[in-house]
């Protein structure tokens, strides 16, 4: 299938930044995995979980938009669209690393599959997020800036991979790792 040239460009910046964050992960000992930076929620292997469940709610999306016949909407509520991205993050957080990295892979080779099947005035379309807006309110935002947002996506989760990885482990991590080794 060949690629319109819009989609060519989103795509090859989801290439890039994937092959970034991949070659980070790449040398990142699994027992660091565990490590966060100061003020962040979540750990190494959670980031990677949501990039990875990222993809997944990527390619459902852009499948969406190709049958649409107008904006379309991530969930029905706020909760439930916060609710279902736990639940897919948390089912990727169970994954351990080496299935985790290669999911990497599967999840945005799906989703560029996807993006690629998007005819052209599919981009034209709008998606509405649930409470995302300032006050809570639903969002809408054009399916361009959605892609464009995606595509660079994984640039931000390796700058907090790399701040977690400067961050010293404290104490009570240690004592973590080192019994989460034990039982492994």
């Amino acid at each position: 299938m060949t690629l319109s040239p819009e989609a060519a460009v989103y795509a090859g910046r989801a290439r890039r930044s994937r092959d970034e964050l991949a070659a980070l992960l790449h040398v990142v000992p699994e027992p660091d995995w565990l490590r966060r930076a100061a003020g962040d929620d979540w750990d190494i292997h959670t980031h990677v979980a949501h990039v990875v469940a990222a993809d997944a709610a990527a390619a459902r999306l852009f499948t969406a938009v190709t049958v649409a016949r107008g904006a379309v909407t991530l969930a029905e509520s706020a909760m439930a669209f916060l609710e279902e991205r736990a639940t897919q993050i948390t089912a990727r957080r169970e994954l351990a690393p080496p299935a985790l990295r290669a999911a990497l892979h599967e999840e945005r080779e799906a989703a560029l599959s996807a993006l690629a099947a998007l005819p052209p005035p599919a981009f034209e379309h709008s998606v509405v997020i649930p409470g995302a807006g300032a006050w809570g309110q639903d969002a809408a935002l054009s399916l361009r800036s959605y892609i464009a947002t995606w595509a660079s996506h994984d640039l931000d989760h390796a700058a907090a991979i790399r701040a977690a990885l400067l961050t010293a482990p404290s104490p009570s991590a240690m004592a973590l790792a080192a019994r989460l080794q034990r039982r492994g």
